[in-house]
C-alpha cells in the first residue's frame, strides 16, 4: 500500500479496495508466460504460489522440521507423493547399486 492508498483508505475504503484489486490484476497481466522457473502465473492453480529465493540454509535447514512434517503429511494423504516414494523404495535393493569390478584375465 503506497501513500496515496493510505490517504484514500480512511475516506473511501471501497475506492482503496478497488485500487488494490486493480493493482493485483495489472501485476498478473504483466507476469503472463512462463517466468519464475517455468511456472505460469496466469493459471488458476499457480496464482497463489508466492516464493522467495534465499540461501540453502534459509530455504532448507531453518524450516527443516516444517518440511519433514509436510512431507509426512503428503505421504499419508496424497497418492501421487505416496507413489513417488514407494517407487523409489521398491526399485532400490539394499543401500543401492554398488560397483563390483572384475578383471577379465
Amino acid at each position: 500500500m503506497n501513500i496515496i492508498d493510505k490517504v484514500i483508505a480512511p475516506f473511501s475504503p471501497q475506492r482503496a479496495l478497488n485500487r488494490a484489486v486493480a493493482r493485483k490484476k495489472l501485476e498478473a497481466i504483466n507476469n503472463l508466460g512462463y517466468d519464475r522457473h517455468g511456472a505460469s502465473t496466469h493459471k488458476k492453480s499457480m496464482r497463489g504460489w508466492f516464493s522467495r529465493a534465499g540461501s540453502p540454509d534459509d530455504d532448507i535447514v531453518k524450516p527443516l522440521n516444517v518440511l519433514r512434517e509436510r512431507a509426512r503429511d503428503l505421504f499419508m494423504g496424497n497418492p501421487l507423493a505416496t507413489g513417488a516414494i514407494k517407487t523409489i523404495r521398491t526399485n532400490v535393493v539394499g543401500s543401492g547399486l554398488k560397483l563390483n569390478a572384475n578383471i577379465d584375465a
